[in-house]
């Protein structure tokens, strides 16, 4: 009896997405162990969550054929969930890394707010369109404060997270437009590849990144 994958390409590429960022995350937590920085540590706490998400997501898309309608609904929501949580984790390592500590609580908080807010909104929702507006803005968040940090202080670091975020709002684009569609390849799988490129950059950035403002 053969097993039957719905959308391979697209389960095998979020599978590799998975890999790529629980490796980065395990190398992050290195590093936040030997130096002591929380802002690396938060950023591996963010890849990590994003590879359990990436791992749902390829189960959702390759073996939906035997999950169910609520099976499918169950690993959706899970996925929607952990994008929020891993966005929050890096915001939450930006903010520490980059912003006057003073102002750290109040960030930290009004990003909590903001993730609370959306959760509650997405937990009926199935489009895709809403984890993108609670993903995309903290991740416009992070281009903005690590922007400022590279045209202000010329960082390597801030550099590399703004180069990332935004091929990642590059994937972004592509998996909304939708455009690219053929036999086994479509605007998903597309949008995983750029992806794996930008984890890259991000992964070089958030490593070197230091705590409680710019040492």
């Amino acid at each position: 009896m053969s097993i039957i994958i719905t959308e391979p390409m697209t389960m095998l590429t979020d599978y590799v997405v998975a890999i790529e960022t629980l490796f980065f995350a395990i190398f992050l937590f290195g590093i936040s162990h030997r130096q002591r920085k929380t802002s690396v540590r938060l950023w591996g706490i963010g890849f990590i969550i994003f590879s359990v998400a990436a791992i749902l997501g390829g189960t959702y898309h390759g073996f939906a054929y035997y999950l169910g309608e609520s099976g499918r609904k169950d690993f959706w929501q899970g996925m929607i969930y952990l994008l929020s949580f891993s966005s929050f984790f890096m915001l939450s390592g930006t903010i520490i890394s980059s912003i006057p500590k003073r102002f750290h609580k109040i960030c930290l908080a009004l990003i909590a707010f903001k993730s609370m807010i959306y959760l509650s909104f997405a937990a009926n929702q199935d489009s895709f369109l809403y984890i993108l507006v609670d993903y995309l803005s903290a991740i416009i968040a992070i281009l903005v404060i690590q922007a400022w940090i590279a045209y202000r202080y010329k960082k390597q670091s801030a550099v590399l997270i703004s180069g990332g975020i935004i091929i990642l709002l590059v994937a972004a684009g592509v998996q909304q437009s939708r455009f690219i569609t053929f036999e086994n390849f479509n605007y998903n799988d597309l949008s995983h590849i750029i992806s794996m490129v930008a984890f890259y950059f991000l992964y070089k950035g958030s490593r070197l990144l230091n705590d409680w403002g710019l040492k």
